[in-house]
This record gives structure tokens, sequence and C-alpha cells, in this order.
């Protein structure tokens, strides 16, 4: 008899493992209220839960819903992983000028998963908003529209033209001071301008100064993922000439491959970027030791690929302007 029952809940669990990506996948749509009346605005949520590996086509729309609703504004698409599970929602503002009952949806979310070819396809439920108009009291007489009224003005409707001139006068100097300044003499005691440090000297400075300010250990993670990627991104543009700042990190990690061959750090600094992008687009919360790791994967990548540009260039003189340039800073 215990055999049976162990057989019996085996049976259970493999079909639980199998469970096929679309049986893990919930579509829901939410109203705020199901009745408005005509022209008034509520709010409509739609939500996504399926597998956290899931790749989702998120359903675009322009300014309507259907063609009797109307969609206001939206917020941003906002995304979590809980219960190794993906959730995926967006708002939307919506009014109807068309009195009746309008349904809402079905609305179709496909997927896809990692290594199948198989598109995946969630429906959700039909939402129905009842539109309803002003009652009107038929007992009362009609009144006449009244003309339009002549209405003194008001300083109220000044203001914006007064200050609209006096924009205009500031522009207007300050282009003539412009002007006349480039035309007048350089200054008698020209200013001197305090040298810039090495890529690698300023990156490495910029690295220990965050370490100091301790922004993860007080559960600011995004600020710190944000300041490390980006001491890293300004430190690639001046070392290898690329444009960091206006890439995203699938980008940078490409161009870095051709220029820089060390697959090591290419491997660590490939890491802090995509743990920096979870934490900083799905809400991803690492592990204090992962957080160590990104910043030394961030040195460690500094401080290699400084030494593979130092193999081409003299040592000693490299030491004299690295230690000359500090002093002038100090």
């Amino acid at each position: 008899m215990m055999l049976k029952y162990k057989l019996i809940l085996l049976t259970i669990l493999l079909f639980a493992g199998f469970a096929s990506p679309a049986q893990q996948t919930r579509i829901s749509a939410k109203l705020e209220k199901d009745s408005i009346l005509i022209g008034d605005q509520i709010t409509f949520d739609l939500l996504f839960t399926g597998p956290a590996k899931a790749k989702v086509n998120w359903p675009v729309f322009q300014d309507t819903l259907t063609s009797e609703i109307e969609i206001i504004n939206s917020s941003g698409l906002d995304s979590a992983r809980k219960n190794n599970l993906l959730e995926l929602s967006q708002q939307y503002t919506i009014t109807s000028f068309d009195s009746g009952t309008h349904s809402i949806g079905p609305f179709r979310i496909a997927f896809n998963m990692p290594d199948d070819t198989t598109s995946y396809i969630g429906i959700s439920d039909i939402q129905d908003l009842h539109v309803l108009t002003v009652p009107v009291d038929t007992t009362k007489a009609i009144k006449p529209i009244k003309g339009p009224m002549d209405a003194p003005l008001t300083f109220a409707e000044i203001l914006p033209w007064l200050l609209t001139g006096i924009g205009l006068l500031i522009i207007a100097a300050a282009i003539w001071y412009y002007t006349y300044a480039r035309k007048r003499a350089k200054p008698l005691i020209p200013v001197r301008q305090k040298p810039k440090l090495p890529p690698h000297i300023q990156a490495l400075n910029d690295l220990e100064q965050l370490k100091q300010k301790k922004l993860w250990q007080e559960g600011k993670l995004k600020e710190y993922y944000t300041e490390l990627t980006d001491i890293i991104r300004i430190y690639i543009e001046e070392r290898f000439d690329i444009m960091a700042m206006e890439m995203t990190s699938f980008e940078i990690m490409e161009h870095l491959q051709a220029l820089h061959p060390d697959g090591e750090s290419l491997e660590k600094i490939a890491s802090t970027f995509s743990l920096a992008d979870m934490v900083k687009f799905a809400k991803e919360k690492p592990l204090p030791s992962d957080n160590d790791t990104s910043w030394l994967n961030a040195k460690y990548f500094v401080e290699n690929s400084f030494r593979r540009k130092e193999e081409n260039e003299p040592e000693e003189e490299n030491k004299a302007l690295t230690e000359k340039v500090q002093k002038e800073n100090e």
C-alpha cells in the first residue's frame, strides 16, 4: 500500500515538473471600476505572470484600447521576479466619450523561452466598462445661450507677455556680450589649467571614493551600480576611444572584444555590467559578496587593461609622468 502511494506521489511530481510554460502563465486585466460617467477617467491594469526566463512581446497601444475607449496616458512597463516567476505590469489611464457598455479585451501576449522555437500566447479575460450619460431634467425650461462678455485685461494676462519681452531682452544682451567679449584681448594673467589625470588613475581614484561612500551597505543598490558602471564607461571612453556612455552594455562588450583580447578581464567586466543591469532595470537584490565582487572586477579590468597598454611604453617614462601629474593635482 505504501508503495502505491509513493508511485502516485512520484507521478504527480513528474507532471508538475514538466508543466509547459503556457501552464505557468497568467494574463489578467483589471479595471479600477466597471462604470463611469461619460468623459470620466479611470485606470486599467494589464499584468503578465509567467516563467522567469520568458522573453515577452509586450503589446503596444497608441491612443486607444478599443475604438470607443481612449488612452490618456500610461505608466512605464514594471517588471519583477518572485518565486522563480516573471511579473510584468503596465497601468493606463483611460476614458470614453461614447455611452453604452464597451468590452475591453481579450488581449493576447506572446512570449518565447530560451532554446525553444515554440511561440506561446497568453490571453486575458474580457472586461466590460459601462459608460453612463448625465441625466437631463426635462421638467425645467431650456435657457437661452448667453453671448460673449467683455472683460478688462488683468495683470495675470499681461504678465506672460511682459516676461516674454524681458526674456528676449536678456537673450539679446547675452548675444551682444558674447560677441563683444570675443573681440576683447585675452586676460593679462591666464588661468593655469589643472593637468588631467591619466584615465586609469582617475578611474582607480573614483572607484576608491565609491567604496568609501558605502552606498550598497546603506541599501542604495541602484545608486551604487549606476555610479560603478559610469566610472567604467568613462574609463573605456578615454582608454579605448569608445562612446561607452551612449551604448548599452552589450554594445560596449562587442567593441571591447575587438580591442581588448584578455578573456578573463572581459568576463569579469561583463559579469559586472550584467548584474548592474539586473539591479537597475529588474530590481535584482544581489548578495553583499556580489557587490564586493563587482567592485573588484571593475578594479581588475582597469589595472589589467592599463598594464597591457604599458607593455608598449617605457616603464620609467610612464612612472615619472604619473608622479608629476599626481604632484600637480595635490
